[in-house]
């Protein structure tokens, strides 16, 4: 049964977040590994990444593209390694490209399609707050028992 997690980023002494993206896609991995994943929405900061665009490059694709920046799984965990902080972004997995909703309907309708057809979803908001959507109520076991969180409605 599909699901929503939030939880908040908790602050290093430092200043950093102690849960970043990498830390979530460890946890996913194994389901990860099988999908398309789609960028949407990016404001993070990080350095040059190895993915062929600069993270000021990947930002304007992610808010511009009418299908959002598409990404394997090698790519995404490549990006996450060189982002030291979401602030906001949107990861969504498709089994398939047909099934990645356009921007170009309302934010509504997309979000709607989003939940309809993505088996995961991880959101970075106002870089405080993160929240996973899943298919799989094992994966969001494993996402709820590291990092804890409340279950929201759909």
């Amino acid at each position: 049964m599909a699901g929503i997690i939030e939880f908040h980023c908790r602050q290093h002494w430092d200043g950093h977040d102690e849960v970043e993206l990498r830390d979530i896609l460890s946890v996913i991995e194994q389901e990860g590994r099988r999908f398309i994943w789609v960028l949407r929405g990016l404001w993070v900061v990080g350095k040059i990444t190895a993915i062929g665009a600069t993270i000021r490059d990947l930002m304007d694709e992610s808010e511009n593209s009418n299908f959002g920046v598409r990404k394997s799984w090698d790519q995404l965990v490549t990006f996450a390694d060189h982002v030291f902080q979401a602030i906001d972004g949107t990861f969504e997995a498709y089994r398939d490209a047909a099934e990645i909703p356009s921007s170009l309907v309302s934010f509504d309708e997309r979000r709607a399609a989003m939940y309809a057809s993505a088996q995961i979803v991880i959101e970075a908001l106002d870089s405080t707050l993160w929240s996973v959507f899943a298919q799989d109520e094992v994966l969001l076991g494993r996402v709820r028992a590291r990092f804890g969180g409340t279950d929201m409605p759909q």
